[in-house]
């Protein structure tokens, strides 16, 4: 008897009553689909907005990079950077003794390593550093090795140029 008078109670006594009972439930239902479809679309503007900013700031850093006197360069780029940097040698009244390209690690390749043996004046030697660079590859020297041989100096550089 007491499920008849739920059942009852829930769809109403009369028509009017249950049409009015039908109308609120379909008004809730489609209240919370709205509300969810809200939130879906409160999360996806969030991710729009954070890919947004990480956009921004990605553009920020390589207009940055992309400003600088000095970049890192494409592999293919490696010989013509190579050429610049030993076309200094003779410019610079030096002598060339060695040059070795080092093995990198496995991976991603970050950067290339070179070791380059010269032989010249002090002065000469001191005017060559100064001057060691190539167009607008991002170079660094790693180290430097100096000794005196007879009247002259030997240097050893050991440097790095960056990839892209």
């Amino acid at each position: 008897m007491k499920i008849r008078e739920l059942c009852a109670s829930i769809t109403g006594r009369n028509r009017e009553e249950r049409r009015v009972r039908i109308a609120v439930c379909i008004a809730v239902l489609v209240s919370l689909m709205v509300c969810a479809s809200l939130g879906a679309a409160y999360h996806k503007r969030m991710k729009v907005q954070d890919v947004h900013a990480t956009m921004e700031k990605w553009q920020e850093q390589a207009d940055y990079i992309n400003a600088q006197n000095y970049r890192p360069v494409h592999t293919k780029q490696l010989d013509a950077v190579a050429a610049e940097l030993l076309g200094r040698i003779p410019a610079h009244n030096m002598g060339m003794i060695s040059y070795h390209v080092l093995n990198q690690q496995n991976g991603k390749k970050e950067y290339q390593a070179y070791v380059l043996s010269v032989r010249g004046t002090y002065t000469d030697t001191l005017s060559f550093l100064e001057d060691f660079r190539a167009t607008d590859a991002l170079i660094t020297i790693a180290s430097i090795k100096m000794y005196p041989v007879n009247d002259q100096i030997e240097t050893e550089v050991c440097y790095r140029v960056y990839l892209k």
